[in-house]
């Protein structure tokens, strides 16, 4: 189940990037708690409801780190501030859920700084970014480590 949920955001981040920005939004969010509503095992229902905190990610994924995104107009137009102040408030999400999880600032502040490149293009319209499947597993690898 792991692995199918990491494709899964992963997948849904890269859409949510170049296509339809919802489907980050909200999808990535909605995942990750249908993961660790099922994956949590340990904790009864009532004890799981720390989960919907993830519902934060929506606000944060909404700002956007791009070109015309609300954030990156309000840090002066820098790229590496943007991605910084973006990866930490994904961080804060995180750091809510568990109050001991600071380790998720660095795993997603070096996923949000990397810039790779395509690795190929599908159609016209998508193209399979190198930095969106670090990105997505970031996030992904970041729920898992809420879990356990």
């Amino acid at each position: 189940m792991d692995i199918f949920f990491a494709l899964l955001i992963t997948i849904f981040y890269m859409i949510g990037g170049q296509i339809e920005k919802g489907v980050r939004r909200y999808g990535v969010s909605f995942l990750s708690i249908i993961y660790s509503y099922l994956e949590d095992k340990k904790k009864t229902f009532r004890e799981k409801t720390r989960y919907l905190k993830m519902l934060l990610l929506i606000g944060v994924l909404s700002l956007g780190y791009g070109e015309s995104s609300w954030l990156r107009k309000l840090l002066g137009g820098i790229d590496w501030l943007t991605r910084l102040v973006y990866a930490l408030l994904i961080s804060l999400v995180y750091i809510l859920i568990s109050s001991g999880m600071w380790y998720v600032i660095p795993i997603l502040v070096i996923a949000f700084q990397i810039r790779a490149g395509k690795i190929l293009t599908i159609g016209k319209r998508f193209d399979i970014l190198i930095e969106d499947i670090f990105r997505g597993l970031a996030i992904f690898i970041c729920t898992f480590l809420t879990i356990h």
